[in-house]
Parts: C-alpha cells; structure tokens; sequence
C-alpha cells in the first residue's frame, strides 16, 4: 500500500488493511493476556510467601490463613477486573478509527541532559475536538513535531500519534512499540509489525 501523496508525505492507508487491524488487535490482547497469566500465579506465590512467614512468626497452621488468603484474593479479582475493563475499552477504542487535526499545544520539560523527561501534546481535530497525549505516547513523537503541524490520531493504538510529514521528521514511529525507524523501513526494527507508509 503506498501513501496518498508522493514521498512520505501525507497519512497511511495502511491501517484500512484487514491484516494491519488483526496485527492490532492481536498486540493489544497480547499486552493483556500476559497480565491474566502472571496475577493468578502472583497470588499463589504471595499467599503462599505470606502464609509461610505467617505461620513461622506466629507458629499459626494454614487454616488461619482462610481470612487474609480470601482479602488478598479479593485484591487480586479487583485488579484483574480493573485490567479487563481497561482491555475492553482498549478493544473498543481500536473500532473508534482515526481522526485528523493539528497539533496546537506542545508542552516539554527536559532532564539535566537535554533529553525529553516529559511531553504533553494537544491536538485538534478537524472537527474541533481536542485531545491530550502525554507519557510514552506523546514522548515518542515529540522531537519530530512543532505547533501547527498535521497529524493523525489513531484511537487505541499503543503509540496513536502519525506525523503526516514524515519526510521533514526523518522517522517512522512505530504505532505498535514506539521505535523510530528509518523512513525506508516497511517493518518495524524492533517489533516487526507494519509501519505507517
């Protein structure tokens, strides 16, 4: 799939393509079955540390480790309904599409070595909404783009921001992982999934 416009210059089609939103999808419930794997077996191994030292401080067999054991087990569903939630509404936001806009607000703060610490980025969209970027999201993007330039905002995405003059950047950001890659790049270095050409 090529670009709207010559060069790199202008937004992708490729997230039209059935096999880049599978690859999406795919990733994002990646990043969540992994968190559905390790909490129960990270409250195994915590309930059984706990009743363990537990039972040696206080010489206590397991079955007065019935109460804490159901507390813990309690925190443990809590946040693995939390999780769900936020999976679904990712899942969800994937289905939202993209919006057009401009960046109109760039907020930076910088370490002691000249590199970015934090990044705030707010965007308008053509239809007068606006939306915030900040954290890795907007970190990644942030040396490639000024107040004023075009962007896409692709709702849901791990890194959701696409610059649509990519020739004036010198970068592809990866929507997957956030790598920077070099404009040539067709798949991403790092992860690679496809890359917005």
């Amino acid at each position: 799939m090529e670009n709207e416009f010559a060069g790199m210059i202008g937004f992708s089609k490729i997230p039209e393509d059935s096999g880049f939103k599978k690859d999406m999808k795919n990733y994002v419930n990646k990043k969540y079955k992994f968190a559905f794997v390790v909490l129960p077996i990270l409250y195994i191994i915590i309930y059984q540390i706990t009743a363990i030292i537990t039972g040696i401080k206080d010489e206590i067999n397991y079955a007065r480790m019935l109460i804490p054991g159901l507390v813990l087990l309690g925190i443990f569903v809590l946040v693995a309904l939390v999780i769900l939630i936020v999976y679904l509404l990712s899942v969800k936001k994937l289905e939202k599409g993209a919006k057009d806009g401009m960046v109109i607000k760039i907020k930076k703060q910088y370490k002691e070595d000249d590199s970015i610490k934090k990044c705030i980025l707010i965007l308008e969209t053509e239809d007068g909404k606006k939306i915030k970027v900040k954290g890795k999201k907007a970190i990644t993007v942030c040396p490639y783009i000024s107040e004023g330039d075009k962007v896409r905002y692709h709702y849901g995405y791990p890194f959701p921001v696409e610059i649509y003059n990519k020739d004036a950047s010198g970068v592809n950001v990866c929507p997957f992982c956030g790598f920077e890659n070099e404009l040539k790049s067709f798949k991403c270095a790092h992860c690679n999934n496809m890359l917005l050409k």
